[in-house]
């Protein structure tokens, strides 16, 4: 059964989802059907990472640019959010929406295909969306992006990231109020990014367990256990 906890911003993306994002940005509806099957091909992503992909081309297509702008059309949204906060000390904040993006992105980035197939369908209109350090997704222009990732200011906070990441210096959970001023990840865009993604899923229809509950995953589960090698064989469920 379904954690009573459980997140609707972290649901796995259905066609409820579909619906109420085509019904809040109409224009990008061709967009939105295409995201959505290259998101679920063989793969239960988090609704989160859909609304994510949607805002960024919406974004982009209003001519916002991003902290790193002067790359050309560049667009970032932050998984953490990078603070001096001591000496020879960085803290790590994550808002609850930076929090839940986190966790989807990453394990996003784990589905090869999927991600090369984003990719394509992002390719015919001349973008791309990369992985930005440890922490942060990049979404823009083919050749900006490159250009981005061939500087030094691109090494700089990938090393920079990575000593905070490897010294397992703070991660703090506070509102973006409470977000320090000055920090290498949070301009005037990415903060219109948050809060646009919070407009977004206040409009949502709201759904409960059984909307959601896909219990064919029960007979996927049994052909995946009697399928892998060393189980004991007491331990494997039968397939129905």
């Amino acid at each position: 059964m379904c954690n009573k906890e459980y997140n609707e911003r972290l649901l796995p993306l259905n066609q409820t989802h579909l619906a109420d994002i085509k019904a809040q940005f109409p224009h990008q509806s061709a967009y939105a059907d295409e995201l959505y099957a290259v998101l679920t091909k063989d793969l239960s992503p988090q609704v989160n990472l859909f609304v994510t992909f949607m805002l960024l081309k919406e974004m982009f297509d209003q001519n916002v640019r991003g902290i790193f702008g002067t790359f050309g059309k560049v667009l970032y949204a932050p998984l953490s959010i990078v603070a001096k906060t001591g000496e020879h000390e960085w803290t790590r904040f994550r808002p609850r929406a930076v929090n839940e993006l986190h966790t989807s992105f990453l394990s996003f980035m784990m589905a090869k295909p999927n991600r090369h197939a984003l990719n394509a369908l992002l390719g015919r209109q001349g973008l791309c969306f990369s992985q930005a350090h440890c922490c942060g997704i990049t979404f823009g222009a083919v050749a900006d992006i490159a250009e981005f990732e061939k500087s030094e200011l691109f090494k700089a906070r990938n090393t920079l990231r990575s000593y905070a990441e490897s010294m397992a210096m703070p991660v703090v959970e506070v509102p973006f109020e409470e977000v320090p001023l000055i920090t290498s990840d949070l301009g005037d865009a990415e903060r219109t990014f948050y809060k646009m993604y919070e407009e977004v899923f206040a409009k949502m229809t709201p759904q409960q367990p059984q909307d959601f509950v896909d219990t064919t995953k029960d007979a996927l589960w049994d052909s995946i256990v009697v399928k892998v090698a060393n189980v004991p064989e007491d331990s494997r469920v039968a397939v129905a």
